[in-house]
């Protein structure tokens, strides 16, 4: 029964994950259509920084 949870669990994962990469593909190809591959670029790089300021040696959340 254990393994059936975690493959259950795993598999839900898996399913959040395809949702939101379309949902993050869907919004990066607003942004380049406003402001091109420079700007995307740069929001993408300036998100990344956030995330990795928030995430602490720990690998816990921040905030």
């Amino acid at each position: 029964m254990a393994i059936d949870a975690a493959i259950t669990a795993m598999r839900e994962r898996a399913d959040v994950i395809q949702i939101e990469r379309s949902r993050l593909g869907s919004a990066m190809r607003r942004i380049h259509a406003i402001s091109g591959m420079a700007g995307l670029k740069a929001c993408l790089e300036s998100e990344l920084e956030r995330l990795q300021a928030a995430n602490d040696h720990n690998r816990n959340w921040i905030g």
